[in-house]
């Protein structure tokens, strides 16, 4: 970075938070971005809500991810909350299930495929609440 002035007189130089976080070799600070890494670790543990089976996941997971399957968007009081949602959408259009004879991932709703079935075959959402069944209901064992 190039700094310059009087040794005389002391003052406050303004860097762009962009240029900090550029590496040394690039004339930066080599700095991570911290916007970068609050959305990863917001990801990551959005990703541990919708998946993991522990008890205060699923409390979690029970008032606020089911109101987004009903496309609910009204306001839900909590600080996490809206960084979850954003997130979950994110992840519903990125990720994609791995499948297993223990899997709990629906068969119609959850992205296992690519796409949600219910997506590929335009079903209806008043019927898609009716249809419960889990991937691992399918897979027989020889």
């Amino acid at each position: 970075m190039d700094i310059s002035g009087s040794c005389e007189e002391t003052k406050l130089i303004r860097v762009a938070w962009d240029r900090c976080c550029k590496p040394y070799s690039q004339d930066g600070l080599g700095l991570k971005d911290l916007g970068l890494l609050n959305d990863s670790l917001l990801k990551k543990l959005t990703w541990k809500c919708m998946t993991s089976q522990s008890f205060a996941f699923s409390f979690l997971r029970e008032p606020y991810l089911m109101q987004l399957r009903k496309s609910h968007r009204g306001y839900v009081t909590s600080s996490i909350w809206p960084s979850f949602r954003c997130h979950y959408s994110d992840l519903l259009k990125e990720g994609i299930w791995l499948i297993g004879e223990n899997s709990q991932r629906y068969f119609w709703r959850d992205n296992w495929l690519g796409v949600p079935i219910l997506e590929l075959l335009g079903i209806p959402d008043y019927l898609a609440s009716l249809l419960r069944a889990r991937v691992s209901d399918f897979i027989y064992e020889q």
